[in-house]
């Protein structure tokens, strides 16, 4: 039984305010995806390259061949795919890659739009959360190059979005689509079984069902979600002997902790740079924010189990555990920017974020305070605009920047007037 049964369904037909409202965060999102990008086209760096030199060879009949001309089993082939296919054949991988990520960062906009609405009473929430996807610098800073991010973020949230709806109403149709979508994701990044251990967990734990149906359905959609990258981890075995590739290990998962706690951490304050790691301060607040996002995940989980309502949060605070873990396990080589390891999980986590809020305004509204009941829910929407809107001016004064500078990573001033890229022309 949902814990909202009067909230609102997306329906088809004529179009809401809100979906409205929703539309346009969306295609916000889209516009400054494509402004930032505006002086150099899509952003490169080291792995970008080989991404787009394996779509190249494959729309020459090469296969997913690298820049080296070797078959590398580092990367996945949803990214290097998504660019050949919709080149249709006429247009270089190149320019697909900054527009598919403009549709990208509209999808993801679409789904925290069209996930919140279901689960939230607050309209103002919803749209809040939207423009918290197009707002944080770091997000938007990950649809500026031609990485696997991009696609997979999106995948993720909607991999979760159709399982909550499954766990809501039990239709094989919405297990399906979260079982594709999942499959998806997992080749678009090695990091994608975290969501498949995530909802096959929750496809365990219902409640309602008998544990034959538990089974199959958590059996069905693992091996839907797993089967398409058990695949190409074979292929990868048979042509180089591995399945995902090596490096040295020179670190452990222990020092990595402490970065991650940190830029999760710096996603929720006002803007402001949290100081590094030797700060005493940031990590008492990298710690305070792990714990309240690991006691709404268990609050969440209680509830569900108790009572059936709002799966999408423990959905939502698991996938990030999960994430967050598995990326711990992976980063032993060493870590060139913490921020594009643990930002798919800013979705999920900013979803239960939605939920927590939505459940203060609840409480807000019906405080009283000099005989009235609106002060202390307005002051709350006063504060949340007003720390969005000055989100929305940092994100614009940084997409100024971006696009009439210096331009980043290897589609940049910098690079092109390097002595490394003279050299090499002449």
């Amino acid at each position: 039984m949902p814990a909202f049964p009067h909230i609102r369904r997306p329906r088809f037909g004529r179009p809401d305010a809100l979906s409205l409202a929703v539309a346009a965060v969306a295609l916000l999102g889209a516009a400054l995806v494509l402004y930032r990008q505006s002086a150099y086209g899509v952003a490169l760096a080291a792995d970008s390259v080989h991404y787009i030199a394996m779509a190249r060879n494959a729309l020459d009949g090469h296969g997913f061949m690298s820049v080296y001309g070797n078959y590398p089993p580092e990367w996945p082939p949803l990214a290097p795919a998504l660019y050949a296919a919709f080149g249709f054949g006429v247009f270089d991988p190149l320019a697909v890659a900054g527009p598919l990520n403009a549709a990208a960062m509209a999808l993801t906009v679409f789904t925290v739009g069209a996930w919140l609405r279901r689960r939230v009473e607050s309209r103002f929430v919803v749209v809040w959360a939207c423009l918290a996807v197009v707002f944080e610098i770091e997000v938007v800073r990950m649809f500026d190059y031609a990485w696997t991010e991009p696609h997979f973020i999106p995948l993720c949230a909607l991999a979760l979005y159709w399982a909550d709806r499954h766990l809501e109403d039990g239709r094989r149709s919405s297990l399906a689509w979260a079982a594709a979508l999942s499959a998806l994701a997992c080749l678009s990044r090695y990091a994608g079984p975290a969501a498949v251990v995530v909802i096959a967990g929750m496809l365990l734990l219902r409640r309602g069902v008998s544990l034959r149906e538990r089974l199959a359905a958590a059996a069905a959609y693992s091996a839907v979600s797993l089967a398409p990258m058990c695949a190409w981890l074979a292929r990868n075995w048979l042509n180089t002997g591995v399945m995902t590739g090596g490096r040295p290990i020179v670190e452990t998962a222990r020092e990595h902790v402490a970065p991650m706690l940190e830029e999760m951490a710096a996603w929720w304050l006002p803007y402001v740079p949290i100081p590094g790691a030797e700060s005493a301060a940031s990590l008492w607040v990298a710690a305070a924010a792990a714990t309240l996002t690991a006691a709404l995940g268990m609050f969440g989980l209680v509830r569900w189990l108790r009572t059936g309502a709002d799966a999408f949060v423990p959905l939502a605070v698991g996938f990030s555990i999960a994430h967050a873990a598995l990326t711990l396990a992976a980063l032993r080589t060493g870590v060139i920017g913490m921020d594009r390891y643990v930002i798919p999980t800013y979705i999920p986590l900013l979803a239960a974020a939605a939920f927590a809020l939505d459940r203060a305004l609840a409480w807000a509204r019906g405080v009283r305070i000099a005989g009235g009941r609106a002060l202390p829910a307005a002051a709350l929407i006063a504060v949340l605009a007003a720390w969005t809107a000055y989100g929305g001016f940092v994100a614009a004064s940084d997409a100024v920047e971006t696009a009439n500078g210096d331009g980043v990573g290897r589609m940049s001033r910098g690079f092109y007037e390097s002595e490394i890229t003279t050299h090499l022309r002449e």
